[in-house]
């Protein structure tokens, strides 16, 4: 799973890190650009996410979900003893929320 994870592109690693957190992506939400979509459905074509109950909603597939849910604890932990939270930052909020995806 790690060299899977670690072949994706960042904002393919960034999605599926809102994901574990959200547990839900809307795409049809007005303020997702454009790359996120093309993210989640590359995510898709390698089995990584699936299409949730709404349609339009995007999960991750349960052994996805608890490896990145790991990975961020991990990464998190780590950061935190550093004094760089850098990805602890990046995640707060969700897709929703950050800058880069108005």
């Amino acid at each position: 799973m790690t060299q899977q994870f670690e072949r994706l592109f960042s904002l393919e690693q960034e999605v599926l890190y809102w994901l574990a957190i959200e547990r839900e992506l809307i795409m049809g939400h007005p303020i997702v650009k454009d790359e996120v979509m093309e993210a989640v459905h590359s995510l898709g074509g390698r089995s990584l996410v699936e299409c949730g109950k709404r349609g339009a909603a995007f999960t991750l597939q349960p052994i996805v979900l608890e490896y990145v849910t790991e990975r961020i604890v991990a990464l998190v932990s780590e950061e935190i003893r550093a004094s760089r939270p850098e990805l602890f930052r990046s995640c707060q909020g969700g897709p929703y929320k950050r800058k880069d995806c108005l």
